[in-house]
């Protein structure tokens, strides 16, 4: 399962697609690693900052353990 912060939007499996949050199960995970950093960086930005917010607090293997993860979704 993903993580709480997650599942509000993408759902438990990743697989909730809302106007404003796409479904994440099954990108790739170099695509995921890629946008997870880039929250935490802050290089992107999102609506309200959620996204930011809760990959500041990822660590690489957190963001490698999600990548894999909805990977294989």
């Amino acid at each position: 399962m993903i993580r709480a912060s997650c599942t509000c939007c993408h759902g438990e499996r990743g697989d909730i697609r809302w106007p404003s949050a796409p479904a994440i199960a099954g990108q790739s995970a170099a695509h995921t690693r890629k946008q997870l950093n880039g929250f935490r960086a802050g290089h992107r930005s999102d609506p309200g900052g959620v996204l930011r917010q809760s990959a500041h607090h990822l660590s690489d293997a957190e963001i490698n353990a999600l990548a894999y993860y909805l990977d294989g979704r």
